[in-house]
């Protein structure tokens, strides 16, 4: 991932998202960028099982 500040670029901000592989590549607007990320928060609590599978030891101690 690469940022390109509004200075250096004729219509505004922009981040430059390159795949792990290096085989897909994308511009988006700084801010459409921001949005997408935004969008794999989960809301509050949505995770609270998925913690407790992925981590059934630590769970276990702070429940007692």
């Amino acid at each position: 991932m690469t940022y390109i500040p509004a200075n250096d670029s004729s219509d505004g901000a922009k981040v430059l998202y390159e795949s792990k592989d290096g085989k897909t590549s994308k511009t988006f607007v700084a801010l459409d960028w921001l949005a997408q990320l935004a969008t794999h928060i989960p809301n509050r609590g949505e995770q609270a099982d998925f913690a407790i599978v992925a981590y059934p030891a630590f769970a276990a101690s702070t429940a007692e």
